[in-house]
């Protein structure tokens, strides 16, 4: 089980990561005059990265940390966890000098978090609910 938890962990949270840095450092400055809709997907896609692979690391800490929860209880307490956390960044932008605060990054969130735990579910499978589940 050891190894399942790593690959995810690879999959959901570091391969989402460095995306992320990809979009943000390099893709979206080389399509800035680009389709608008293109634009448009590169300007939220860091959110939507984001919340995926926070969701991903915070799952793979809170199982070694919270070893008498299901699966699925650990699931759902990193993706509440990612979700208040990126959330209440993004709201406190408002008050952050240089900072953009955006209802569509905030949108973008919930379906990252979203991805994580329908890749948890899929990926642990029937380790993942239940009473006694453990991964």
């Amino acid at each position: 089980m050891q190894v399942r938890i790593a690959m995810f962990f690879i999959l959901f949270g570091v391969a989402p990561s460095l995306a992320y840095q990809a979009v943000q450092d390099e893709l979206r400055a080389a399509a800035a005059d680009g389709d608008p809709l293109l634009v448009y997907a590169l300007g939220v896609a860091p959110n939507f990265l984001g919340a995926l692979s926070t969701s991903a690391i915070l799952f793979c800490v809170i199982g070694g940390v919270a070893k008498g929860w299901s699966a699925q209880s650990q699931a759902f307490a990193s993706a509440a966890i990612a979700l208040a956390g990126l959330w209440g960044w993004e709201v406190l932008q408002i008050w952050v000098p240089k900072a953009t605060f955006d209802l569509h990054d905030l949108a973008w969130t919930a379906p990252g978090v979203a991805g994580f735990l329908i890749a948890a579910r899929l990926w642990f499978g029937r380790n993942f609910g239940g009473e006694g589940a453990r991964v």
